[in-house]
């Protein structure tokens, strides 16, 4: 944690970004308690759609405002936006539809926001501190997101969903206070300026542009297929770790919860040790988190019994810790800085959809076969995608080195 007292503009980003997130955890959570007990299981589920993945249409263009304007001034506004929508579904409790509508609007806000504070990273940052600094944003972001369902378990019976909401939009501006003593962070390559407004292109050709540079680039194209692939096999994992403790081990919604779990607390771990290193090279924990989160799979497919399947999720959490912080770096350090929103956004579009389809053959395929079964061929198919991640990246370094 040393980069935390060395560097306090980072120290900044750091403690602004978990405070969001974990505010946006805690009324999530909150709002889908409140919509439940109103609206039962088909609102429930049209509030994560409207919440996980129509924002995801949207990323691109967002991701384009990132690379637009100083990335410090960006995030002040979202968070300051964010609160306002926070606090108007608290002051107002609206029907359904226009509940759904301000979510909306909440959710797009927060991934303008994911973007800019991703890209803002490398500009803090020397490029040797780059996998400990991801790896801490990541363990603040995960820990406290975990924060979430236990907070608003906890508070929405004393303060009820208004001052649960209220909560957030405190966090909101907690975040705003800390981002306004960071320095300006405007999107721009040393030596170069960033163009007067009037020079600038259309928000849709730089829109068009990023999409263009995702393909174009090799290192990046192959690692989001990569990533994109791997999610649309292993991401049915959350989908059938359920029936696994229900109908394979014939449990309750207790160990179901173990199972989810079992993973978080493998993520916080990966993530606590991933802070102690330096000076490595991106792409191997990139591909060493692929490898490991297909294997925690397939092992908690084989799994005879609850103890060893949580164990092998716990396993499967690391793997995402390295996955994700090996990404994030290999796209710091190898995208321009001008550059580098469009792609985080372009990335987190295609693994939010993938995430979509997934969850909906996942279960599809439930239908028909057993949770163990599901999980072993989802983590085997992750392995194959490994492999092929690896050869292509690998083909990458070699062209453009």
């Amino acid at each position: 944690m040393g980069l935390l007292r060395t560097n306090p503009s980072f120290a900044l980003l750091c403690v602004a970004r978990t405070m969001s997130f974990a505010g946006g955890s805690l009324a999530h959570m909150a709002l889908v308690l409140y919509v439940a007990s109103r609206g039962g299981g088909p609102a429930v589920a049209t509030l994560l759609i409207v919440s996980d993945f129509s924002p995801s249409f949207l990323a691109p263009v967002l991701g384009s405002i990132g690379d637009r304007f100083d990335r410090r001034r960006l995030m002040i506004a979202t968070q300051i936006l964010q609160a306002g929508t926070v606090l108007a579904i608290a002051a107002w409790l609206p029907a359904l539809p226009v509940l759904l509508l301000l979510v909306a609007v909440n959710a797009s806000l927060a991934r303008a926001f994911e973007p800019a504070s991703s890209s803002a990273v490398p500009q803090l940052v020397s490029d040797a501190d780059l996998v400990r600094a991801n790896s801490m944003i990541g363990f603040g972001t995960y820990g406290l997101a975990l924060v979430g369902p236990l907070g608003a378990a906890a508070l929405t019976p004393l303060v009820g969903l208004r001052g649960v909401l209220v909560a957030n939009a405190g966090a909101f501006l907690i975040s705003v206070a800390l981002l306004r003593r960071l320095p300006p962070l405007s999107p721009t390559q040393p030596g170069q300026d960033q163009p007067a407004p009037r020079h600038r292109p259309a928000l849709w050709r730089d829109t068009m542009s990023g999409l263009r540079y995702v393909w174009a680039d090799r290192t990046v194209r192959a690692t989001l297929i990569g990533f994109t692939l791997l999610v649309a096999c292993t991401g049915l994992d959350d989908v059938a770790l359920v029936f696994l403790a229900k109908n394979t081990f014939h449990a309750g919604d207790s160990v179901a919860s173990l199972l989810y779990a079992g993973a978080d607390v493998g993520v916080l771990l990966g993530f606590l040790a991933l802070t102690r290193v330096t000076r490595l090279a991106a792409v191997p924990y990139f591909v060493a988190g692929m490898a490991v989160g297909s294997l925690g799979n397939l092992l908690t497919g084989l799994s005879w019994a609850v103890l060893p399947a949580i164990v092998c999720q716990a396993v499967r959490g690391v793997g995402i810790a390295s996955l994700e912080a090996g990404s994030r770096t290999l796209v710091q350090r190898c995208v321009p800085n001008a550059m580098q929103a469009r792609v985080f956004a372009n990335l987190s579009t295609a693994i939010g959809l993938a995430a979509g389809v997934s969850y909906v053959g996942g279960g599809i395929v439930l239908l028909s076969t057993s949770p163990g079964a599901v999980l072993f061929a989802a983590g085997a198919a992750g392995l194959l995608v490994t492999i092929g991640t690896a050869a292509a990246l690998t083909t990458a370094a070699r062209r453009t080195g």
